[in-house]
C-alpha cells in the first residue's frame, strides 16, 4: 500500500493529510497550535485517535520523539543516533526491534522490523511543505505513519535549533 503524507500549506497547528494515489484521504493528522513539543495526533477519518506523537522537550546529543497509543500510554521512542550524520533512527519500547535507515544524500529511508524491511519513506520534492511517499502493508500503515510524524518532528526540531 502506498500513501502520501503532506503537511498542509497553511495550518496553525501543523496539520497534515494522508492520502492515496487517487487523492482519497486515509488518515487525518491534527497538530496543536501552541505546543513546544510539537504534539500531533494521528486520527482515523471519523476522528478517532490512533496515535499521539510529541517531541522530547530537552535534546542534547540525540533528538527524540515519543509515540503514545490512544489511551495515552507511551509505546515507543524514536531517536537519532548520537553524533550520526546519516538518516538513521532507532525505535525503542516496542516488542519488535525497529530501525529506520537511509543514506546521508538519499531521500529514501527503509523501515526494518527484526531485520526485515516492512516499509519505506521517500521525501518528495515540494518547495513549500514537507511531503513524503510512504509504502507499507495496510496492517503496518498506522504505525509507519506515526513513525513518519516522529521523524518529521525530529528533523524540524533539529532544523530550528540550527538557525
Amino acid at each position: 500500500m502506498t500513501l502520501y503524507f503532506k503537511n498542509k500549506f497553511f495550518s496553525f497547528g501543523g496539520g497534515s493529510a494522508v492520502k492515496d494515489e487517487s487523492d482519497k484521504e486515509f488518515y487525518i493528522v491534527k497538530g496543536k497550535v501552541f505546543s513546544a513539543r510539537k504534539k500531533k495526533r494521528l486520527c482515523s477519518l471519523d476522528g478517532e485517535l490512533i496515535y499521539r506523537v510529541q517531541n522530547k522537550f530537552f535534546n542534547f546529543f540525540k533528538h527524540s520523539a515519543f509515540i503514545f497509543d490512544k489511551d495515552g500510554n507511551k509505546i515507543a521512542t524514536v531517536s537519532t543516533k548520537p553524533f550520526n550524520f546519516k538518516k538513521d533512527f532507532i525505535v525503542t519500547g516496542l516488542k519488535d526491534n525497529i530501525t529506520i535507515s537511509g543514506s546521508w544524500l538519499s531521500f529514501t529511508m527503509d523501515i526494518h522490523r527484526n531485520g526485515q524491511v516492512i516499509g519505506s519513506i521517500t521525501r518528495e520534492i515540494d518547495l513549500f511543505r514537507d511531503s513524503f511517499k510512504v509504502t507499507a502493508d495496510e496492517a503496518d500503515m498506522p504505525l509507519v505513519i506515526a513513525l513518519v510524524i516522529a521523524i518529521d518532528n525530529i528533523i524540524d526540531n533539529k532544523r530550528n535549533r540550527n538557525r
